[in-house]
């Protein structure tokens, strides 16, 4: 009995091994791509962003692939990521790759025959986001498509070797573009459209009074008001870098405040010193 236990027990340990070597293999295979935290949730309380904030929960109900469409400075990368920590696969990890980057015949997602496993196989339950979709290589297209219709993939064989079997992957697309990429949007489960900050002047005030308090709050200094007028300004301003460029504004009328208590129209469309 005694030798029947040991045996067992030596098994169990082997196994156990196996695990962990095979967990920190994964975690450094991850590490470059991950994705740790969303930075923000939906500022503002417009239309625009109850809607948005309903199809984040949508989206993160379920399972379904995503694509979330908009122009830039929108932080799309922020809302795939709210999808994701919002959804019952928070635990599993999210990686997030640039589409041009990936080469043409996306060894690093899918692997190779004989060779390391690809990124799909390394996540596991978790979610890949693929950003700026309209970068892919062409011919990476056709093999998406059958990651998203089927959820099947194929690793990639050289000259000579014999093809392996399509693999199946459990991992949840969420794609990002810029533009509204027609073929791949058929065959998602859930399309998010983000609307540019122009068309949200209702929530302007609310955005900037949140980049205000996390820029204070980081470099330590009292909070300004904004006066109306500063408000009304940026309200009838376009913003075509969308948020990112509204930051970096709200970010260099701090600096040209220079402690003032009101932050007024001057200040912000003064020029960098």
């Amino acid at each position: 009995i005694t030798a029947a236990y040991a045996e067992r027990l030596a098994d169990k340990l082997e196994q156990l091994e196996g695990e962990i070597a095979y967990e920190h293999d994964r975690q450094a295979a991850l590490r470059t791509y991950i994705v740790p935290q969303a930075k923000r949730g939906i500022i503002g309380d417009s239309r625009y962003a109850i809607k948005l904030r309903q199809q984040i929960r949508t989206a993160a109900a379920d399972d379904r692939s995503v694509l979330i469409s908009g122009e830039p400075g929108l932080e799309k990368d922020n809302i795939a990521a709210l999808i994701h920590f919002g959804s019952p696969r928070r635990q599993q990890p999210m990686i997030s790759l640039k589409s041009a980057l990936i080469t043409a015949n996306g060894a690093e997602l899918f692997g190779r025959v004989g060779g390391k496993p690809g990124l799909l196989e390394w996540l596991g339950e978790g979610t890949l986001i693929l950003n700026d979709v309209q970068e892919l290589p062409r011919k990476l297209v056709p093999q998406i498509e059958q990651l998203l219709t089927t959820g099947n993939y194929t690793p990639i064989s050289r000259e000579g070797q014999i093809p392996l079997p399509p693999r199946s992957s459990n991992a949840r697309l969420i794609l990002i573009s810029e533009n509204t990429q027609p073929t791949l949007r058929k065959v998602v489960g859930h399309k998010i459209d983000v609307p540019g900050l122009r068309v949200r002047k209702g929530d302007l005030e609310a955005q900037v009074n949140y980049y205000i308090n996390i820029i204070c709050r980081q470099t330590k200094v009292s909070k300004p008001q904004v006066a109306p007028e500063a408000i009304r300004r940026l309200q009838a301003y376009d913003f075509p870098g969308n948020l990112k460029e509204l930051q970096g504004m709200v970010d260099r009328a701090l600096v040209q405040a220079q402690g003032s208590k009101l932050l007024t129209e001057e200040v912000f469309w003064a020029q960098a010193p």
